[in-house]
């Protein structure tokens, strides 16, 4: 009996062997490994993505997805009102440690720190659309920067230490509250 491939499936378990190899073995890691979690061959591997920089930024892409469904997920149960974007990325960015998206983000974030010049873009105009968002979201300039940057060493941090639930939760609030208020910080 033959069973026939689907490329759409195959393609979501190599992205997802993707994030697993980048999580255990970092931005060196070969296609080969990631081949082999996906139980693919090589020749499949290379069928679907035929650069590991191809691959990378495809995984990087996805997260991206995966992380604009989590706004727009957070933005349904906004009111509109000033700063609900900054709220909604703010939500997004704090997922839980165990949760699948956490896992696609920290793999995208260390596919950022791999050299591909491809994935470097990715990241930089993936930034450049959300500060956009947040520049239409009423706050002051200073505090949307200051909010965003923030979200940016947060996705960083998670690759240099473990989450603490009790700090990340406070620093959420304090993000929050930072939203309440359109006007400068200072």
């Amino acid at each position: 009996m033959r069973v026939d491939r689907n490329a759409s499936r195959t393609r979501g378990e190599l992205l997802a062997a993707t994030v697993r190899a980048l999580l255990t073995h970092g931005p060196g890691v070969s296609i080969e490994v990631v081949a082999r979690l996906a139980e693919v061959s090589k020749g499949g591997l290379l069928h679907h993505f035929p650069t590991k920089a191809e691959l990378f930024v495809a995984m990087f892409d996805e997260y991206c997805v995966r992380y604009d469904q989590d706004v727009a997920r957070w933005l349904k149960e906004e009111d509109g009102s000033v700063g609900s974007i900054a709220r909604a990325h703010i939500h997004a960015t704090f997922n839980e440690p165990a949760s699948d998206t956490y896992l696609w983000w920290r793999a995208a974030c260390i596919a950022g720190l791999s050299g591909i010049p491809a994935v470097e873009e990715r990241s930089r105009q993936a930034y450049r659309e959300w500060q956009e968002e947040f520049d239409t979201d009423g706050l002051h300039p200073d505090r949307a920067a200051v909010i965003g940057q923030v979200l940016n060493g947060i996705a960083l941090s998670a690759l240099l230490i473990t989450p603490a639930e009790a700090s990340d939760e406070r620093m959420r609030e304090l993000l929050i509250a930072l939203t309440r208020q359109p006007g400068p910080l200072v």
